[in-house]
């Protein structure tokens, strides 16, 4: 359960760490980490505010995380969307962005998704007392 906890605990973290920035600065967010200059800042400032609701509610499900394992798979589940639609982009020759954003994005909601899939199947394994 601790695995788990810490797991999505980071995962909460820079969630909220990525809204925060195409928040509050969306101009060095998208120019100087990703290198991606002339973005439409209001789209990446409404993207954000999703970023931190959902930061917010992860913390929530965690500080209560044996009571919630099954608020655990949307947590897992977004990740997976957010990858298919990056996988897609580049399929379709949509994506125009550079290469640094996309691989940056695709890798860690891929790791993300993959780690706390892993942790919520090994939870079922853990026995009662080393689950607390």
């Amino acid at each position: 359960m601790q695995r788990l906890r810490m797991i999505m605990q980071i995962q909460a973290i820079v969630i909220g760490i990525y809204g925060v920035a195409f928040v509050l600065l969306p101009g060095f967010a998208t120019d100087t980490i990703f290198g991606w200059a002339g973005v439409d800042l209001t789209w990446v400032r409404a993207a954000g505010v999703p970023l931190i609701a959902l930061a917010w509610v992860e913390w929530l499900v965690v500080g209560d995380v044996e009571h919630h394992l099954d608020r655990v798979w949307p947590f897992v589940g977004l990740p997976v969307l957010y990858a298919l639609v990056f996988l897609f982009e580049r399929a379709a020759g949509d994506y125009q962005g550079p290469d640094s954003f996309w691989w940056t994005n695709l890798v860690v909601v891929v790791v993300f998704a993959a780690a706390v899939a892993w942790a919520r199947l090994t939870v079922g394994s853990e026995s009662p007392a080393s689950a607390a």
